[in-house]
């Protein structure tokens, strides 16, 4: 037989024939040389000793050259030789990624910010940490409360935003409050988001935008807040809800509140081996020009945070049915932080194509001119799972003590490999089910909901599949995952 590197691949030498191939020659040596007396290679004699001793270390150098063998291919290579081997077609291994989120620093202007100043999510109690500078400022804020200094009448009260005025002319009669009541009536076409109480009007984007803000000599600044991108500083997975970061942790003079007026991007922790080998073909896509699939690829690699993407186009000479202008491209996208896919999808997209979506980010291309780039986020489709299982015969097969904490995992994990607009397959779900030892029969049904605080009822659950819009992603996860046993 032929060993080593064949025509049909590595054939690895066993213990038992390299022992024999050993004695053979040992022997053979031996006779070659005269001798002819009785030669002794039982295990328990003093040559066996000794052809055991060298065919153990020659069997451990046979598995080592098999493992540098199989270290070359994706679907035999494990740790680092698996990212190695993937590397040859342009793919890489998703690292750790931390969670990101816009927030908004509050305080004096002119107080500095630097990146690491700390902050604490309320209720992950987790560490959070600017990753650059930043300047509390009147010329880059994101929320701004104004105050009137100054009462008087038959005079203007003026908010400039980026350039453009908007103004209150105060009557006799008027007080604070009236002043503050026309002044933001007066700013409702601004854009952005105003509101006011007795004392103040304020002025808010969307807690990422920033813009510039003047006010005329009668008017003062109550609170202003400039943005700045924050990251966990561990990875987690958990989504952070607007208000979740409100707890300064790093104590800087002048700077007297945070909050996030915005969710935040999920992170996601380094793709285990199994993870890397399911997304090898995003490697080889990366490498086409720009398909479709090589777009998917090319931001999902690129995006930190993106949990999933879609790239639809419309490539007619017409509006299409979901009203994409001609030959343009629609990323929908679930994860990442805003500035991060505009940016990328700039920097990916074809010359001369546009983009479609209600998202909207501007990007500054290399001469200096501003791009809008356009795109949307998918809809979350929760999915709720109600499983009964009827478990073996203990002496066929056990099922396990946390059998039902695994079979619920086993499901989260099928459900929430599906991307933007995947149909939930109910057959495919039984996979994640007998992934657990012991299981003799299970049945599945679904109920599913865009509420997160939706409670399905008993009539809810349905054995069918779920069917998903194109811009709907479902979601699953292990809270909302009922095991019951077979009654």
């Amino acid at each position: 037989m032929e060993y080593g590197v064949t025509k049909d691949g590595f054939v690895r030498m066993r213990l038992p024939e390299i022992r024999q191939a050993i004695v053979e020659s040992f022997v053979g040596r031996l006779r070659k040389a005269g001798f002819a007396g009785n030669i002794e290679t039982r295990p328990d004699s003093l040559t066996g000793l000794l052809v055991d001793t060298f065919a153990d270390r020659e069997a451990a150098l046979w598995e080592l050259a098999e493992g540098v063998y199989y270290a070359m291919y994706p679907p035999t290579a494990s740790g680092l030789s698996l990212d190695h081997a993937i590397a040859f077609s342009g793919a890489r291994r998703l690292p750790d990624v931390p969670n990101r989120c816009h927030v908004v620093a509050y305080g004096v202007p002119g107080t500095a910010v630097r990146a690491g100043a700390q902050i604490r999510h309320r209720i992950t109690q987790r560490i959070w940490q600017t990753n650059r500078d930043v300047t509390i400022s009147v010329d880059a804020v994101a929320d701004v409360a104004l105050a009137v200094g100054l009462m008087q009448t038959g005079v203007d009260y003026t908010v400039t935003l980026d350039g453009a005025p908007y103004s209150y002319h105060a009557r006799t009669g008027d007080n604070a409050a009236r002043v503050v009541s026309g002044l933001a009536h007066a700013l409702l076409p601004c854009g952005f988001n105003v509101e006011s109480d007795e004392q103040t009007v304020r002025v808010v984007s969307d807690g990422r935008q920033a813009f510039a803000v003047a006010v005329s000599a009668n008017l003062d600044y109550a609170r202003v807040g400039s943005p700045v991108l924050a990251e966990s500083v561990d990875c987690e997975t958990q989504l952070t809800r607007i208000g979740d970061l409100t707890e300064m942790v790093t104590q800087v003079p002048g700077w007297t509140a945070v909050a996030n007026l915005q969710p935040g991007a999920v992170g996601h922790l380094a793709e285990n081996d199994a993870e890397v080998r399911s997304s090898y073909q995003r490697g080889i896509y990366r490498l086409g020009a720009a398909t479709l699939p090589a777009l998917q690829s090319n931001l999902k690699e690129r995006i930190a945070g993106a949990l999933a993407i879609r790239v639809y186009q419309n490539d007619d000479d017409l509006p299409d049915a979901f009203d994409r202008p001609p030959h343009s491209i629609h990323v929908v996208i679930d994860g990442g932080v805003e500035d991060d896919i505009g940016e990328q999808i700039f920097r990916t997209v074809a010359g001369g194509v546009d983009t479609h979506g209600d998202r909207s980010v501007v990007v500054t291309d290399d001469d200096g001119v501003p791009q809008q780039i356009r795109f949307d986020r998918s809809h979350r489709l929760y999915t709720w799972v109600r499983v009964k299982v009827r478990t073996q015969d203990p002496e066929e097969e056990r099922f396990p003590g946390d059998g039902y904490n695994t079979v619920k995992k086993g499901i989260v994990a099928i459900g929430n490999q599906l991307g933007i607009g995947e149909d939930v397959v109910l057959q495919r779900l039984y996979a994640g089910v007998f992934q657990t030892a012991g299981i003799a029969r299970a049945e599945i049904r679904l109920a599913y909901s865009a509420d997160p605080a939706y409670v399905p009822a008993e009539g809810d659950y349905q054995d069918a599949n779920i069917i998903v819009s194109p811009f709907e992603r479902a979601r699953f996860d292990v809270s909302r995952v009922e095991v019951l046993a077979w009654t």
